[in-house]
């Protein structure tokens, strides 16, 4: 324990041998550092990397967005998965002669021409599967990444400050 006068050490004494002043029982309170808040610039990498993830650094107040943000990326996963099922039953391999024969019919397909090429017949019948697959994944996989990005940057460092 030291003096609350002169700060020299007491050694168990009551009164201080330096200037004799008589030390408190009590203890001055201590005052602790405010807690810092967090930061917009985590925030915002956050939402660049992770998408509605970033929803879990202000989870207390964006516990609605987080589990919206889920449930999109989720269904993204789902389209995924069906357009990877699909392509697999219908040219009956994930390989490179598989996917060159999707994006030549694709690639007919845009420019309007007829599918001229050969072995494309499974593509003809996976198209329409395909692109409301793909669809589907864009879309969601779009949203539970760009309104995430969006909402973070636009909100004040003050909001990420309070946190």
């Amino acid at each position: 324990m030291f003096c609350p006068n002169c700060g020299s050490p007491l050694g168990g004494n009551r009164i201080c041998s330096n200037c004799g002043s008589a030390a408190t029982a009590t203890m001055p309170p201590v005052q602790l550092a405010p807690k810092p808040g967090k930061s917009k610039s985590t925030a915002v990498l956050l939402a660049v990397f992770l998408g509605f993830w970033t929803f879990l650094y202000s989870y207390r107040v964006d516990k609605a967005k987080f589990w919206l943000g889920l449930i999109f990326s989720l269904c993204a996963l789902a389209s995924a998965f069906v357009f990877a099922v699909a392509f697999i039953q219908y040219s009956g391999t994930l390989s490179a002669v598989g996917l060159d024969s999707f994006v030549y019919y694709l690639s007919d397909r845009v420019a309007g021409s007829p599918a001229s090429r050969g072995g494309n017949e499974w593509a003809k019948q996976f198209f329409p599967l395909a692109n409301w697959s793909l669809l589907a994944t864009l879309v969601s996989g779009s949203i539970s990444w760009l309104f995430p990005l969006i909402r973070t940057t636009t909100r004040p460092s003050s909001f990420f400050e309070k946190l």
